[in-house]
């Protein structure tokens, strides 16, 4: 299975490309370059989309969404608290 890229993780979350720039606290242009290939989707990249991924889904009230590694991280901190 290939990588998941940063629109395969917009889409799960059904936001915009706002809504995403937004939940990965960078700005929308940065974002739309990233989405476009214009600049390369680095780690560092993948990780606030993971993040931004965790954000969307505490705000809709909704993990369904959620990539499966992303889920069971979010799993064993919560188990922690």
């Amino acid at each position: 299975m290939s990588a998941l890229t940063i629109a395969d993780y917009r889409r799960m979350a059904g936001v915009t490309q706002a809504e995403m720039a937004r939940a990965m606290e960078v700005p929308l242009r940065t974002y739309e370059d990233i989405e476009a290939g214009k600049v390369a989707f680095r780690p560092l990249h993948n990780t606030a989309a993971q993040m931004a991924l965790i954000r969307i889904a505490a705000a809709k009230q909704d993990a369904s969404f959620l990539p499966a590694g992303t889920a069971n991280l979010v799993r064993l901190v919560g188990a922690l608290l």
